[in-house]
């Protein structure tokens, strides 16, 4: 069997970092893999390292623009005949939106990734209006669409744009991992260590998590994992706000699983998610979690028990789950427990895999 995954983005994401594991594990399957990126960065990288045939298809944007998008359907229905893969993957919703019309167009059977729906809780009406409006009609032609939480799928059944029978959940997972050696320095201040391990970008929401700083009256020092558009208005704002010392910007990262180990506890604050991978790896090592309850978060994080939720955007509700954590330290141990027992049941990679497997053959 031969699949042709389609991504947009190259830069580092749960997304991104899904397609790299699904691309490597089906490789080991003896299916031949190639990718389309639109753009290079560390997806195009690591995956041309791993000797996988990556192609560059710049037409193929994040946003929407009429002319260019056109191209790219022109581009990438040539590069399906040329290639001609028994499926078509598509990540993300604009080479969902742009792939679905080219592989069609190739008479090729097509699988689609909902990362989370374009028009989910949280986005503009406008947007949400539009999403649905296309959703629909590529549904049509899509074989199976694939959602990484069962909030995704009711979201999808919710607005008709598919069949109960077109759409199946696949959660994402991750590599096993067993507890890593500490990778951090050791701290001289014993400061309580928080995490947070996402992309920079207005919806990943690092600005509520710094400014639940100054409510939280314990030694606390907080880490952030990952680059990206709203990092310098992060850093200004740690500046403004004179919590410096207790703020640590990491940059992104390779080691992340070895790198969570070196915490106390992962934070999430987004405003919306799918199914957060860097939740995943958190509880694969072992972690108490503390997140936004948005999107499939829920399915992840069962509240009192491997973790605690929060209102999105309440920041005094966000310091007082971590302080929480703080005073009780045999609360945390056993809830980062569970986070192992409920990632080693339902959220590890070769679930992923066999599942996604078995997408493919149900379809060719």
């Amino acid at each position: 069997m031969k699949v042709l995954y389609v991504i947009t983005r190259s830069d580092w994401g749960g997304a991104q970092a899904h397609l790299y594991d699904l691309v490597i594990e089906m490789t080991k399957k003896r299916i031949q893999c190639e990718v389309v990126v639109g753009e290079k960065g560390t997806l195009y990288d690591r995956l041309d390292d791993s000797g996988v045939k990556v192609h560059f298809l710049p037409s193929l944007i994040h946003p929407i623009r009429l002319l260019t998008d056109l191209k790219a359907i022109f581009q990438l229905y040539r590069l399906i005949k040329m290639i001609s893969p028994d499926v078509v993957h598509l990540h993300s919703t604009k080479a969902g939106w742009i792939g679905r019309i080219a592989a069609c167009a190739a008479k090729r059977k097509i699988v689609f990734t909902a990362h989370g729906w374009c028009f989910t809780e949280g986005v503009s009406s406008t947007r949400k209006k539009m999403g649905i409006f296309i959703e629909k009609r590529l549904s049509k032609i899509t074989h199976k669409i694939i959602c990484v939480s069962n909030y995704d799928k009711q979201l999808a059944l919710k607005y008709g744009v598919t069949t109960n029978s077109k759409i199946q959940v696949v959660y994402n997972g991750v590599s096993t991992s067993e507890r890593h050696d500490k990778v951090l320095e050791p701290s001289s201040d014993e400061a309580f260590k928080v995490v947070m391990v996402a992309r920079f970008s207005e919806p990943k929401d690092q600005i509520s998590l710094i400014k639940a700083i100054p409510y939280i009256d314990d030694n606390i020092k907080v880490y952030f994992v990952g680059e990206g558009s709203t990092m310098s208005a992060a850093q200004d704002l740690v500046a403004e706000m004179n919590v410096v010392d207790q703020v640590v910007f990491l940059g992104q990262r390779t080691d992340v699983q070895e790198l969570l180990s070196s915490f106390d506890i992962f934070v999430l604050s987004s405003k919306y998610e799918a199914l957060p991978i860097s939740i995943i790896e958190a509880m694969s090592v072992g972690l108490p979690i503390i997140a936004s309850n948005v999107g499939g978060v829920s399915e992840l994080v069962i509240d009192g028990e491997n973790g605690l939720l929060f209102e999105k955007g309440n920041i005094e509700e966000l310091a007082r789950q971590i302080s929480k954590l703080i005073d009780d330290e045999p609360r945390r141990i056993e809830m980062g427990r569970i986070s192992r027992c409920r990632y080693q049941e339902n959220f590890t990679l070769i679930n992923t895999i066999e599942q996604t497997m078995s997408v493919y053959t149900s379809i060719v």
